[in-house]
């Protein structure tokens, strides 16, 4: 099918690898991305080749490769944006900020965060409100966090996002049970 359909199938693999992405599932997503990325690759499907190396850095941050994850992400974003794609921008933002966190660069991640709603603002892709808040809310942690997380599951219920709206009240649910972090370490 990918040879027939290399569009499609491209296509179908990257939602694929969001869907992982989204799931925290980054071996998951870094399987497709690189099955997307292949295909897009070797058929000069410019977007998709550049979302799939975005998802690819992203992954590596995961894993603990986190200056090869964000430089692959900053150039995976480079080619996005010579694409003149702009529907994912705000997504692509958010798996910078991610990066950036994971990097131990939390000031750097809110201000990504801050670029990725400003371009969801500019572009009208109201969807990622909840999305943003959910992640500006894990990367401020359990004490600072709690109202961004509480923000993003409100717009997520008033846009309809139910199961999104559930996964961020059982993390608001789990943090509170953790309660703040014990300052002496114990």
């Amino acid at each position: 099918a990918a040879a027939r359909q290399p569009l499609a199938t491209a296509y179908g693999l990257g939602l694929a690898a969001v869907v992982y992405q989204l799931a925290g599932d980054w071996p998951g997503a870094l399987g497709l991305a690189r099955r997307a990325g292949a295909i897009a690759s070797a058929r000069g499907i410019a977007y998709w080749s550049a979302m799939a190396e975005m998802l690819e850095g992203w992954a590596q941050a995961m894993e603990g490769q986190t200056r090869a994850g964000l430089a692959r992400i900053r150039h995976g974003l480079t080619g996005y944006r010579r694409t003149q794609g702009e529907i994912l921008r705000p997504y692509a933002h958010m798996l910078l900020a991610e990066a950036e966190n994971a990097a131990g660069n939390q000031a750097a991640a809110l201000a990504v965060l801050d670029e990725a709603a400003d371009a969801a603002e500019q572009i009208g892709a109201l969807m990622y409100r909840p999305v943003l808040g959910w992640a500006r809310g894990r990367i401020l942690g359990p004490a600072a966090g709690h109202a961004a997380l509480a923000a993003a599951e409100a717009e997520a219920y008033r846009q309809g996002a139910m199961a999104l709206a559930r996964r961020i009240a059982a993390l608001r649910v789990f943090e509170d049970a953790a309660g703040p972090p014990d300052p002496n370490g114990m």
